[in-house]
C-alpha cells in the first residue's frame, strides 16, 4: 500500500480514555501515485489496553471510502 499511495495527512483527533479503552478518530488524506486521485476522510479507532500494552485495535471505516480505496489499489 505504501508504494501505491502517498500519505499526505494522518492526524489523530478527539482522543478519549475510559477504563481499559482508548477511542479516537483519525483524519487522513492519501494520494494514489498512478492516478493522482486523492482520498480524504476519517475513521474511528478503539484500542483495548491491558497492563499498559495494546492488546486489541479495531478500526471502523466508511464503506464508500473503503470501496474507493480498493478500486484504486486494484488498478
Amino acid at each position: 500500500v505504501r508504494r501505491d499511495f502517498d500519505y499526505l495527512l494522518y492526524r489523530t483527533l478527539e482522543m478519549r480514555e475510559k477504563g481499559d479503552e482508548v477511542r479516537y478518530q483519525v483524519e487522513f488524506m492519501y494520494r494514489h501515485v498512478r492516478s493522482g486521485e486523492i482520498l480524504t476522510g476519517r475513521f474511528r479507532m478503539i484500542m483495548r489496553i491491558e497492563d499498559g500494552k495494546i492488546v486489541r485495535a479495531d478500526e471502523y471505516h466508511d464503506r464508500a471510502k473503503v470501496e474507493a480505496f480498493l478500486r484504486l489499489f486494484a488498478t
